[in-house]
């Protein structure tokens, strides 16, 4: 649904939805996909505001099951989804100094101020998470692996599957995931299957297991160059 101007309304429409909210987007949205020529209202811009002074004045009657409503409306294309997600201050080693709760706050509404457009310094804060970033040197990770003491790799019986060079069905081995390590080969058709991932090995290509136990197909006849 394009955006448009005022001279839209020169038009007849089959449904008009009044709010470019979460509900309001997923309910225009429904009816333009079935075919319905749809009008969506928006009072507010591409930048979010508290929303209307009507829903702002709403008396709360459970105020512990729900936000104040300068958090919970905007006026903007997508409505209140302007305001979910965290909001995150970045800190100063000072501000975790003993004390400096009063410090932090502050520097939370007036950012919040400066992004949303508005602030609720009556409100307590709530930290929901802290995130730490360190640096230093660690010593080299190095990973490392059993090798297969033969080519053949473990195998969990056979089954038939669809073969598309043949155009039918046959007999395949089943290889075992799991228990596969880097240095085992098998050439195609097979299936390997394991505990979260199946892979098809054509008839034309060949498997192998790398260094990183990763599965790896080739054409049959052409050499790795990895």
């Amino acid at each position: 649904m394009p955006l448009t101007t005022a001279s839209v309304f020169e038009n007849e429409f089959d449904v008009c939805v009044v709010g470019a909210g979460p509900a309001g987007l997923a309910c225009a949205l429904d009816c333009h996909d079935a075919g319905l020529k749809t009008l969506l209202l928006e009072a507010g811009g591409e930048r979010p505001v508290p929303g209307d002074p009507d829903v702002l004045a709403a008396e709360i009657a459970h105020p512990a099951f729900h936000d104040p409503t300068s958090i919970t409306a905007a006026q903007a294309l997508g409505g209140s989804t302007h305001w979910w997600g965290g909001r995150s201050v970045p800190f100063d080693p000072a501000d975790l100094a003993p004390g400096r709760l009063d410090r932090i706050a502050a520097d939370f509404h007036r950012l919040h101020e400066r992004l949303y457009g508005f602030s609720s310094p009556e409100r307590p804060l709530e930290t929901i998470a802290l995130r730490v970033s360190v640096r230093g040197k660690r010593p080299e990770l190095r990973l490392s692996r059993p090798s297969a003491a033969s080519e053949d790799p473990p195998r969990r019986g056979s089954r038939r599957a669809w073969l598309p060079e043949r155009g039918e069905s046959a007999e395949v081995p089943v290889l075992d995931a799991d228990a596969m390590l880097p240095g085992h080969r098998f050439p195609g058709p097979a299936l390997v299957e394991g505990a979260n991932t199946t892979v098809i090995v054509p008839e034309a290509y060949d498997l192998t297991v790398d260094a990183s136990s990763s599965f790896v197909l080739h054409r049959k006849g052409v050499e790795e160059t990895a």
